[in-house]
């Protein structure tokens, strides 16, 4: 047991830091000349359009990111589900869901806007099993 213990350590100590994944507290994103850093509390989505992908606060701004949907969905916590193909929301800040047509739902964010997103199909499952409906 000790030696796979041993393994282990040694295994980690040799990644890089580009392969080890911590938490990530707050999302980077540029504005100007100056990169802000944006707590995850204050994102309420992130919507692809395209090729860009924006960032939502719950203060109405939104910022565009140098991050891919996927690459987003893999870096962030647990409460950040993917709905569809071009969005992922924070759950923590979902005030209710709305049937919709075919199984889908509309989301409906706790933000200034109080905005509205339609899951796609395929994702409608997760986020059923986030709120355990």
């Amino acid at each position: 047991m000790q030696l796979l213990e041993q393994f282990k350590v040694k295994e980690e100590a040799q990644r890089t830091p580009a392969q080890k994944q911590t938490p990530a507290h707050s999302i980077s994103v540029k504005s100007g000349e100056r990169i802000l850093f944006i707590p995850l509390t204050d994102i309420s989505y992130f919507e692809a359009e395209d090729k860009y992908v924006f960032l939502n606060t719950t203060d109405g701004k939104q910022y565009l990111t140098n991050y891919t949907i996927t690459n987003l969905e893999e870096k962030l916590p647990d409460n950040f589900v993917r709905v569809s193909r071009s969005s992922i929301v924070n759950s923590h800040l979902i005030k209710e869901l709305q049937k919709y047509f075919n199984g889908k739902y509309l989301v409906v964010m706790r933000d200034s806007k109080i905005t509205k997103i339609e899951t796609g199909s395929t994702y409608g499952d997760n986020l059923k099993r986030l709120m355990e409906i």
